[in-house]
């Protein structure tokens, strides 16, 4: 991944959030190699020290016995987009106040 659009933001004093990559077994874009592309994307953004927060959807989203699959609950239908349910919950896990003391 590239830490330069992140680098680029915090040096132009704007808070930078990641949001890591749902699950998406079951649409038709899914394969193994874009499952471990998912995994490696996800690793790198939970690791890194580039932003000022980090909002797991993965985990947030996943279904608890299928983590490469989306929770029914959070499925809008094609196993790739969320529902109104999903952002709902993506919008509750929003770090406002450590972003509000982000550093400027």
């Amino acid at each position: 991944a590239d830490r330069r659009l992140a680098q680029r933001a915090r040096a132009a004093g704007l808070t930078t959030v990641a949001v890591t990559l749902m699950p998406f077994h079951g649409h038709g874009y899914y394969t193994p190699e874009h499952e471990k592309a998912r995994q490696a994307v996800n690793a790198f953004l939970r690791a890194s020290r580039d932003f000022d927060a980090v909002i797991d959807a993965a985990e947030l989203q996943r279904a608890p016995r299928q983590p490469e699959h989306l929770d029914p609950a959070y499925d809008s239908g094609d196993h790739l987009h969320g529902n109104d349910a999903a952002y709902r919950r993506l919008a509750d896990a929003f770090p406002v106040d450590r972003l509000a003391a982000a550093p400027k």
